[in-house]
C-alpha cells in the first residue's frame, strides 16, 4: 500500500513480496504460496474508492464512496512499537475488527477500509477468512504509475460485478469460485501438485 498524505491519496496493489520481485524466479510453487486473492487496484482519491480490474481480456472499473460507519472499542494491545485500539465495522457483507494507531495520523488502511483516527495496522473478518497486518512503514519517495482510466470501461458497482460474473462463467474453460474457502483449497491442491512433481524430478 502507498499513501500520498500530501494529496490524500492512497494505492492498494496485490504484489509479490520484495524478495520474491528481486530474484524475479520463475518457480511456480514459490509464486503461488506468495500469490493473493485479491486482483483488484484500488485508488482512494477525495472520499471516493476507485477500483479498477482485469477480468480475463477485459478491463472494467468502478467508483464508491469511502463512508465506512466504524464503532471504536475499548480494547487495546501493543503492535510492535505502537500502542493500537480496536474498532469494528460492517461492510461488503461481513463483520470487521481492525486495531489502528493514532500515533500514525493517517486515516488509511488495506483494501478498501479507511476513515479510523489512525493507520490501520491490523485487519480480519469474524470468520478470519480476510487477514491483513502492517509489516513494515516506511516514508520514502515512490514512483508508481496510476491506472490509467481510459483503459478501463466504468461501470456502476451492480453491473461490474454482474459483468464480471458473466465472464467468469463463459464456457472458456475460466474458473469460478464460490467463495475464498473453496479458491484457497483448489490453489493448495495445485500448490501440493506441484511439489510433488518437483519432488519426483528431483528424485529422478
Amino acid at each position: 500500500m502507498i499513501i500520498d498524505s500530501k494529496t490524500s491519496q492512497s494505492l492498494f496493489v496485490s504484489i509479490p513480496t520484495d524478495n520474491i520481485l528481486k530474484a524475479k524466479t520463475s518457480n511456480v510453487d514459490l509464486l503461488m504460496k506468495n500469490s493473493t486473492m485479491f486482483a483488484e487496484i484500488i485508488c482512494l482519491k477525495n472520499k471516493n474508492f476507485t477500483v479498477y480490474e482485469k477480468i480475463i481480456d477485459f478491463r472494467y472499473s468502478y467508483s464508491e464512496p469511502a463512508n465506512l460507519k466504524w464503532e471504536i472499542l475499548k480494547e487495546t494491545k501493543q503492535i510492535g512499537q505502537y500502542k493500537a485500539r480496536q474498532a469494528k465495522c460492517k461492510a461488503y457483507g461481513r463483520q470487521w475488527f481492525a486495531w489502528f494507531t493514532s500515533e500514525i495520523p493517517l486515516n488509511y488502511g488495506p483494501y478498501k477500509f479507511s476513515g479510523l483516527p489512525g493507520l490501520i495496522l491490523e485487519l480480519h473478518d469474524s470468520q478470519n477468512q480476510f487477514s491483513f497486518s502492517l509489516q513494515d512503514f516506511q516514508k520514502k519517495v515512490i514512483r508508481r504509475k496510476l491506472p490509467n482510466s481510459k483503459d478501463y470501461q466504468q461501470l456502476d458497482k451492480e453491473k461490474f460485478y454482474k459483468r464480471r460474473f458473466r465472464i467468469l462463467t463463459a464456457d472458456d474453460g475460466s474458473m469460478l469460485f464460490n467463495n475464498a474457502d473453496e479458491r484457497k483449497k483448489w490453489f493448495d491442491n495445485i500448490f501440493k501438485t506441484n511439489s510433488v512433481l518437483n519432488n519426483k524430478k528431483k528424485n529422478g
